[in-house]
């Protein structure tokens, strides 16, 4: 009798997990379909674009690890000069070193130094890259440079 009824327990348990998954796949579902019907109805007017939006886009694409949408939409505001350059040149950056293109990587970074070049959180970044790819010589001349912003 106990044996039965602890097969039974065993077996309610399974089905609770394995329905517990099942929910929370259908729940990730529905809210992706969500997103898109307030998008799809919303009438969304790329040309209309603003910062707040843009923001938003790039924080979903970068959470989803969307890296070629992500560069797509910064490319496209890049070209209609919606935020400054040299953010969109570190985001374009991060994204090029997400998806291992080192060259392309470290030619935004620079492109983003040359807008400005006091710019502490390109600089960072642009150590971190440099670290990461053991380029300890370039890595060393930026960590001088933060100091000696920092510094003054």
């Amino acid at each position: 009798m106990n044996t039965n009824l602890l097969l039974f327990y065993v077996y309610l348990i399974i089905i609770v997990c394995f329905l517990l998954f099942l929910s929370y796949l259908i729940s990730l579902e529905l809210i992706n379909l969500l997103y898109y019907i307030i998008f799809k109805y919303n009438k969304f007017n790329i040309n209309e674009i603003n910062e707040n939006i843009y923001l938003f886009f790039v924080s979903l694409y970068t959470k989803r690890k969307q890296w070629f949408l992500c560069i797509s939409m910064l490319e496209f505001l890049y070209l209609k000069k919606i935020s400054s350059l040299p953010i969109l040149n570190n985001n374009l950056a991060y994204c090029y070193k997400n998806l291992s293109y080192s060259a392309i990587a470290e030619f935004y970074y620079l492109k983003g130094l040359s807008y400005s070049p006091f710019n502490i959180m390109i600089l960072k970044n642009l150590f971190q890259f440099y670290t990461e790819s053991k380029n300890y010589d370039k890595a060393k001349k930026i960590n001088e440079r933060i100091i000696s912003l920092n510094n003054s």
